[in-house]
């Protein structure tokens, strides 16, 4: 599976976000202090978008990890098993 689908999500999420936040601010004419709030907000969406990313990514490293060592493992008590069968 490719990094892009989920990237590409963490984008859009991060240009909604900012646009919703634009819109904010053009209602909002005269009060500065949503100006730092607005960037802190779209700070947010982009942080929580890149630690929702490197959990998926590690979550699939994990699993991709624990069925190739399941594979050892079976591949082993197979040959294991061969090999009692095998003796006299």
């Amino acid at each position: 599976m490719s990094v892009m689908g989920p990237a590409v999500a963490v984008v859009a999420a991060v240009l909604v976000g900012g646009a919703f936040v634009g819109s904010w601010l053009v209602a909002a004419e005269g009060r500065p202090w949503q100006l730092p709030l607005a960037a802190a907000v779209l700070a947010l969406v982009a942080a929580l978008g890149l630690v929702w990313l490197s959990r998926t990514r590690t979550a699939r490293h994990l699993r991709a990890a624990a069925a190739a060592f399941a594979e050892r493992e079976i591949a082993r008590e197979l040959r294991r098993k061969a090999a009692r069968a095998g003796q006299p």
